[in-house]
């Protein structure tokens, strides 16, 4: 797999648990929408694109050190560490070049200062989701 292509959503809104991407928030309805499309989005390409050898990947960071940061967010988030953006990008070329062809398609989370972490596809199986599975594995190739 020489070509990727990778997605950045957000782990965490301020009104709201971790993983913006997964949880709704009524605070933030918009931010959770746009973050909810950007996981479908990668979702949604994994399976056509890397039968054409193309890479996908989703890369959710915690809160990143950028001119982004309001200092209303930084106040909020006051003593706790926030990820360099050094750490994001070298995890966006990690991801992207990642020789385990398994890895594709995979979300990678950047919780804190610890471990980078990888998860697997998420696969929905059983009774129609089988046959509809089968249907797409036939039509994709």
């Amino acid at each position: 797999m020489g070509r990727s292509l990778f997605t950045v959503a957000h782990t965490f809104f301020f009104q709201h648990p971790p993983a913006a991407s997964w949880q709704a928030s009524a605070q933030g309805v918009v931010y959770s929408a746009s973050k909810h499309a950007v996981l479908g989005l990668a979702r949604a390409m994994y399976a056509p694109l890397s039968a054409r050898g193309i890479r996908v990947a989703v890369v959710h960071p915690f809160f990143t050190d950028t001119g982004l940061m309001t200092t209303m967010n930084r106040i909020a988030i006051a003593g706790i560490q926030m990820l360099p953006i050094e750490r994001v990008a070298g995890t966006i070329i990690f991801s992207s070049t990642d020789p385990d062809i398994a890895s594709t398609g995979a979300v990678w989370l950047l919780p804190d200062g610890g471990p980078l972490l990888r998860l697997e596809k998420e696969i929905v199986k059983g009774g129609v989701y089988d046959v509809i599975a089968e249907r797409n594995r036939r039509f994709i190739g």
